[in-house]
């Protein structure tokens, strides 16, 4: 084949044959073989490519002539036309643009002034929300205060049981003439006390229902909060035989915020616990009657935990817990509030409140507060 394409001088048919040879000398391993017909199939390849492109050059070479020769007729005629459209263009241009500018600043104008408008109404109704937050949280406070009036009746009705015997002594003596002055001192000392007392609760119930105000912030320590919280309760627990258990860290750190919604959170699980263990005992069982207060620190967090051996939180309905006007209690029990006002008092201050429970065993709350708050 090799022979015949040389014959015929087919190079093409040539290169062909050296690529084979290449190929069958490169399977038998017969390397110099096969670099030599390489060399040869460079050669032909390379002739063969210059050829190509000097006769390609040519036709192109001829046909560039030709073209230019007509372009150089159609550049002339175009680059009459070409001044005419660009005056045409620029003064279409220019129509455009200022269309397009005045489409611009138009919409500019709508669209800024319905963002006024949009933030109006959004500032509107943000106002409006928090003002029916207000509302609901001073209706909550107020609610709280509703349901500790039997407690408190009973926390001041026993200093004025004292007082009204004490007094009822001193008159009698008096009129016997058998006042003996330590005697006389004694009383009057538990006479002074009592009504310490009486005004104690009265100002701190004062204070709880006046001062739900969002801007009062001060620093407190969340173990009066505790305190303060079961001095309300106090009667209430203890006439349901609830035994109260506080372990609270001495010396924490003072958070910042308003101390009365803390204490309008604590009043509520506490109550929420003690309705618990009243369910609970409706139910029949035997067992003890706790509520657990947990107070300290980890890190920079300041923790509160309320347990009780209530009855518990039910899987079903864990996930609404928190949710507004949701409530598990009879009509005229309660209004669904509570834990959702919990909730949000606690979020404006910075932490979160969780909760952990078992049907039939109690449930854990825990209130964490970060300390860079305070």
């Amino acid at each position: 084949g090799l022979a015949i394409a040389r014959q015929i001088r087919a190079r093409d048919l040539v290169k062909n044959s050296y690529d084979s040879f290449i190929e069958l000398y490169s399977k038998q391993n017969d390397f110099k073989k096969a670099f030599e017909y390489y060399l040869l199939y460079s050669a032909v390849k390379d002739s063969i490519y210059s050829e190509n492109s000097a006769r390609r050059i040519a036709e192109m070479q001829i046909r560039f002539e030709t073209e230019q020769k007509i372009r150089e007729n159609e550049i002339i005629k175009l680059e009459l036309e070409k001044q005419k459209l660009v005056k045409w263009r620029l003064y279409f241009g220019f129509a455009a643009a200022l269309a397009l500018v005045i489409i611009v600043y138009y919409f500019y104008r709508l669209k800024n002034q319905a963002n006024k408008d949009l933030i109006r109404k959004v500032q509107a109704a943000l106002d409006k929300q928090n003002e029916q937050q207000q509302i609901i949280m001073h209706q909550a406070g107020l609610t709280a205060l509703g349901e500790l009036a039997a407690g408190i009746a009973h926390e001041i009705n026993q200093p004025l049981q004292n007082i009204a015997f004490t007094t009822e002594s001193l008159y009698l003596d008096c009129q016997n003439n058998e006042v003996q002055p330590p005697e006389m001192k004694n009383n009057l000392k538990d006479l002074r006390e009592d009504i310490n007392r009486i005004r104690m609760i009265i100002d701190h119930v004062r204070d709880f229902s006046r001062e739900q105000k969002d801007e009062m912030q001060r620093e407190f320590d969340v173990n009066d909060c505790v305190n303060n919280a079961l001095k309300l309760l106090s009667t209430v627990l203890t006439k349901n035989q609830i035994v109260t258990r506080l372990d609270l860290t001495p010396d924490l750190d003072r958070i910042k915020g308003n101390p009365y919604k803390l204490e309008q959170v604590l009043l509520n699980l506490i109550s929420n616990s003690k309705d618990a263990i009243m369910a609970r005992i409706e139910s029949g069982d035997d067992f003890p009657r706790i509520i657990a207060i947990k107070s300290y620190k980890i890190n920079s967090i300041i923790c509160i935990e309320v347990h009780d051996t209530g009855s518990g939180i039910s899987p079903e309905i864990k996930n609404k817990v928190f949710h507004p006007f949701f409530t598990t209690k009879r009509a005229g029990k309660g209004t669904g509030l509570g834990l959702s006002i919990s909730y949000g008092i606690i979020r404006e201050m910075g932490g979160e409140i969780t909760f952990s429970s078992q049907p039939g065993e109690g449930t854990y709350f825990s209130i964490l507060i970060p300390h860079q708050n305070s």
